[in-house]
């Protein structure tokens, strides 16, 4: 009988280590990326699965990013679980000073993984392109 209980006092022990571990790096991550997006304005993320659980189907995701932007502007952040926070900009002149810019136009890692199909292009390149953008405009 000590035996058994043991064996489940350690599965429960084994599972709360788990999710506090988890809890403490979705935090670490959360304010890593906070302290720089403290002043845009987004919908309040939940401990681990951030507003992931606010888009709620796919049918409802973009009404429900129609209504945050009605609600924050055309600029504001939503976090989707461990991800990297999205910035979502319909400002159209914003948006065409951060493509028109050779120093932000930078692609993020997510890129990384297109190199095999695509190799390096217009989607892909690091800036590379930069100035056949700017050519044709």
């Amino acid at each position: 009988r000590p035996l058994v209980l043991l064996h489940w006092t350690m599965i429960t022990l084994f599972i709360i280590s788990f999710f506090v571990i988890l809890l403490t790096t979705w935090l670490l991550q959360y304010y890593k990326y906070e302290k720089y997006l403290k002043n845009i304005k987004g919908p309040r993320p939940w401990p681990l699965f951030g507003n992931t659980l606010q888009m709620g189907t796919t049918t409802d995701v973009l009404p429900t990013l129609l209504d945050n932007q009605k609600k924050y502007g055309d600029l504001f952040k939503i976090y989707l679980g461990f991800a990297t926070p999205f910035l979502l900009i319909s400002n159209p002149q914003f948006l065409e000073f951060l493509l028109g810019s050779t120093k932000i136009l930078e692609k993020s890692s997510n890129y990384k993984f297109l190199h095999r199909w695509l190799g390096t292009g217009l989607l892909t390149s690091e800036s590379k392109y930069s100035t056949l953008l700017q050519l044709a405009d």
